[in-house]
């Protein structure tokens, strides 16, 4: 006798699966499901509870869920980006740091965590596997955002390409290091706009982040004169050194004209950009 699958719809939840999959919503809330099957908060809860037991579902978080195709595994994911919009809905985000350098083409590194920044507190979650990490800003550092398709159906909030990059050069441990913001910063050479990442590091008002671009930008022969003599002008008054990576270990050489030391073998650094 043929063993059933317990991912057999019934009639109900195949009606259910068939109208959000038209609708594209794949991800979905209990509302929908209340809308659809015209019942209430209850017996819709009482309905996802039972199609999350079986499999044909997920629950990402309170009253938010995925379909979970009838193919797929335990540990099935929708585009993880989509996801990290959907969890922090309703509040405004954007996808940050290593995640938004992998949407741009910046980085060859598997992108294992997905970052996002927001003005709300919310703490870290794994879903499916995939841990999803928050980072609080304040809220008039909504600036150097832009929407994304990430899939035929969905956008995504981003940081644009100078943002990401001064965001990189302001928490480095979030995207691998220095070393993996040079890189980015070279494999986005062509589509940078120099005037507007200068705009966006005086907006920031970090002077690290300005130490640490105007000695990649001098070592990579990028961006022209002009916007380094602007980023050493907006220097003056910072008279502190800081360290080029403080993902690594306080030694190397000190840089009178960026204000740094430099930990990190400025050799090394070429190779791996032009690598």
């Amino acid at each position: 006798m043929k063993k059933t699958s317990k991912k057999t719809l019934g009639p109900v939840s195949a009606y259910l699966i068939t109208r959000l999959k038209r609708a594209n919503k794949s991800i979905f809330r209990i509302r929908d499901v209340k809308q659809v099957l015209d019942k209430d908060e209850k017996a819709a809860a009482d309905l996802l509870s039972k199609l999350v037991s079986r499999g044909i579902i997920s629950r990402l978080k309170a009253g938010l869920f995925m379909i979970v195709p009838l193919e797929a595994e335990s540990n099935y994911m929708e585009n993880r980006y989509v996801i990290a919009g959907e969890i922090i809905w309703p509040n405004r985000y954007y996808i940050s740091h290593a995640s938004a350098m992998a949407i741009h083409g910046m980085t060859n590194q598997p992108v294992l965590n997905i970052q996002i920044s927001s003005a709300v507190r919310k703490k870290d979650m794994v879903v499916s596997g995939i841990k999803f990490c928050f980072f609080r800003i304040r809220p008039s550092a909504y600036f150097g955002i832009e929407e994304k398709w990430i899939t035929k159906q969905a956008r995504v909030s981003v940081s644009d390409i100078e943002r990401t990059i001064v965001d990189c050069l302001a928490r480095p441990e979030l995207c691998g290091g220095v070393s993996e913001a040079a890189k980015g910063i070279w494999a986005a050479k062509e589509k940078i706009d120099y005037a507007k990442l200068l705009k966006y590091v005086k907006k920031i008002g970090i002077k690290a982040v300005a130490k640490r671009l105007g000695f990649i930008l001098q070592l990579l022969g990028l961006s022209d004169n002009n916007t380094l003599v602007e980023l050493k002008n907006y220097l003056q008054s910072s008279e502190a050194y800081v360290l080029f990576d403080p993902t690594l270990k306080n030694t190397g050489r000190y840089i009178r004209e960026w204000r740094l030391r430099v930990n990190f073998n400025p050799d090394e650094l070429k190779a791996g950009a032009w690598a």
